[in-house]
């Protein structure tokens, strides 16, 4: 009982530092075509610098 009490514990020590440690950012923008027009239905991906990994896909 102690042991799974102590796992609990280190699982949300865990979890609030990994979530508390993060910034929170805003991306905002608008997708265009040449003629400057708004462009419906774009696939926008957010991709890590480092290594090209996607962080976040929308469309």
């Amino acid at each position: 009982m102690k042991i799974k009490y102590i796992l609990n514990l280190v699982i949300l020590l865990f979890v609030l530092t990994d979530t508390t440690a993060q910034p929170v950012y805003t991306i905002q923008g608008m997708v265009t075509d040449t003629q400057n027009k708004g462009k419906d239905f774009a696939l926008v991906t957010l991709l890590s610098a480092i290594d090209s990994t996607i962080i976040k896909g929308v469309h």
